[in-house]
């Protein structure tokens, strides 16, 4: 990552926020919305192939990828718009 955007980010640093990864999901089915998965290839945290198959089994739907690691909202903001935006217009 880039040392810059890591300084900007070090406010971000610590542990989640509380009911983090300890509340249900509040919705009994996923809303009917046009939904799409767009994974980053190089995420270390949470690997591609980890991704695709969490994506197939509970979405039933295959991921779109695109370049980067982990955060590509810092540090590839203007390509994951792009990418956003060509997934929205579909």
């Amino acid at each position: 990552m880039n040392p810059q955007v890591a300084r900007e980010n070090e406010r971000f640093d610590g542990p989640p926020g509380a009911g983090m990864f300890g509340e249900p999901w509040p919705l009994g089915t996923w809303p009917d919305v046009p939904t799409r998965v767009l994974v980053p290839r190089d995420d270390r945290f949470f690997p591609l192939s980890f991704q695709k198959r969490i994506a197939r089994e509970r979405l039933g739907l295959e991921v779109k990828e695109m370049a980067g690691g982990h955060l590509p909202l810092l540090a590839r903001p203007e390509e994951l718009a792009e990418r956003l935006v060509e997934l929205a217009l579909g």
